[in-house]
């Protein structure tokens, strides 16, 4: 009975989860969403575009890989479905270098793009202390968003996703490996993997939250 109730739960959460993270609009909203607001108007609707882009790659990515841990989490009932997994693997991997290839686009345009001077002037004197406080967020991935925002580096903030996506991708690769010769990966590097998913994530809504303060938007 549990266990019934247990599968409804999961099933109903990455329904929700699943058709939540497809929508690529709503994706910006929570990965460094408004930071193309740090750059003059003549490049930041392409910098905007990436950024969505790449967040949805990247939402995408992990929406295929939380249902990749549905099927491990309840292997004990319905068995393994080996050909099963490797289609989600390989579409969590094929979405993440995706997104690999959008923050690299990013990084690069962001480089060739001048920065606008108010929003940076508004980043590097605004109070992270009192707002990390008041929204009571994890103080280390706060802490890594406000190393880049404070120092008014949105340059180096993408070059962050980009490196990150970069380590994803690796670590799915790995577990795909597992998967395509048939072996359940090793527990440890599907909790690696799901916590590096959950701290991009985080991080990356920190940094929309304060470009969204600071522009009033």
């Amino acid at each position: 009975m549990k266990q019934t109730i247990k599968r409804k739960i999961l099933k109903l959460f990455l329904i929700i989860v699943i058709l939540f993270l497809f929508d690529l609009n709503a994706a910006a909203k929570f990965i460094a969403n408004a930071s193309e607001r740090g750059f003059t108007a003549s490049g930041s609707t392409g910098i905007r575009q990436y950024v969505i882009e790449a967040a949805g790659y990247f939402l995408k990515s992990q929406a295929e890989m939380l249902l990749f841990l549905n099927k491990i989490e309840l292997e004990e009932i319905n068995g393994i479905d080996y050909a099963e997994l490797q289609r989600i693997i390989h579409n969590a991997v094929v979405y993440m270098g995706k997104a690999r290839e959008k923050y690299n686009d990013l990084t690069q345009l962001a480089e060739s793009t001048p920065y606008d001077q108010s929003t940076i002037t508004a980043l590097v004197n605004f109070n992270y202390t009192s707002f990390q406080g008041s929204k009571e967020l994890n103080s280390v991935l706060f802490n890594e968003a406000k190393t880049y925002l404070s120092g008014g580096n949105v340059r180096g903030l993408y070059q962050h996703f980009r490196a990150d996506t970069q380590s994803i991708l690796d670590q799915l690769t790995v577990i795909k490996s597992d998967v395509d010769a048939e072996v359940i990966p090793e527990t440890l590097n599907l909790w690696r993997v799901n916590k590096s998913y959950c701290e991009i994530l985080l991080f990356g809504q920190y940094v929309a939250e304060v470009f969204y303060e600071v522009t009033g938007n």
